[in-house]
C-alpha cells in the first residue's frame, strides 16, 4: 500500500500529461481520459477518496493509476492490447442502447444536442457496465444500422432566395410575435430588439 503523500508534478511534467489528456480526448478514449484525469486531480491535492467519486472509479482503481505512474512515468498511460475477448452486449442490450441514442443524449442525460462516439461509450459503460474501446464503438453503431455525420456549416447569407424569404416572411413573423408577447428578442447571447419601441 503506498503512504499518504501529496503527489505534485513539476512544469514540464504536467505539460506532459496535458498534452497526453489532449490526445486521449481526441483519439476518444474514456478509459485514458478517465486515468490521466485521476493523476492530475491527485497532482492538484485531491484525495484518493476525492477523485474515486469525481471519475465513478474505484479508491482501488485510482491508487493502481497512481502506483503505476511512480513506478512507470508517463509510459503508463500506454495499456497492453487485451488478451481476452472483450464483454459484449447482449441483443436486448443491443436494442436498448439503439432507443437511447434515437431519443438524443439529451435524453440520455448529456449536456450536448449531438452524439460522440466517447458519449456513447461512457453511455454504453455507466448504464451496462461494459467497457468499449471508441474504435470498437464506432463499429458497433454501423452494426446498429447509424452513421457518422460531420458537421457542415453553410452560410445562409450566401443563399440570396433563402435570405429573401427570411427577410419577407420570417423575421416579421417574429417581429409580430414579440410585440403580441410584449417579449425581447435575442441573437445570441445579448438583447439586439426590444419590441413597442421601448
Amino acid at each position: 500500500m503506498l503512504a499518504q503523500f501529496k503527489l505534485r508534478f513539476t512544469q514540464s511534467t504536467r505539460k506532459k500529461i496535458e498534452a497526453k489528456l489532449r490526445q486521449a480526448y481526441g483519439s476518444q478514449n474514456l478509459r485514458l481520459v478517465k486515468r490521466i484525469s485521476a493523476l492530475l486531480q491527485l497532482g492538484q491535492g485531491g484525495s484518493v477518496a476525492q477523485v474515486a467519486e469525481t471519475l465513478a472509479l474505484g479508491e482501488q482503481t485510482i491508487r493502481d493509476y497512481l502506483h503505476a505512474f511512480l513506478k512507470r512515468g508517463i509510459a503508463s498511460f500506454r495499456y497492453k492490447a487485451s488478451q481476452g475477448r472483450r464483454s459484449k452486449l447482449t441483443p436486448r442490450q443491443r436494442q436498448q442502447l439503439k432507443s437511447w441514442i434515437k431519443a438524443g443524449p439529451l435524453k440520455a442525460g448529456y449536456e450536448c444536442g449531438c452524439w460522440s462516439a466517447l458519449m456513447v461509450q461512457d453511455l454504453i459503460a455507466k448504464r451496462f457496465n461494459v467497457s468499449y474501446h471508441p474504435h470498437y464503438v464506432s463499429t458497433l453503431l454501423r452494426n446498429l444500422g447509424f452513421s457518422f455525420q460531420r458537421a457542415r456549416f453553410v452560410a445562409a447569407h450566401l443563399n440570396e432566395a433563402k435570405r429573401q424569404e427570411w427577410m419577407t416572411h420570417k423575421w416579421p413573423e417574429i417581429l409580430r410575435l414579440s410585440a403580441a408577447k410584449d417579449a425581447l428578442i435575442y441573437l445570441g447571447m445579448r438583447p439586439v430588439l426590444r419590441s413597442g419601441g421601448r
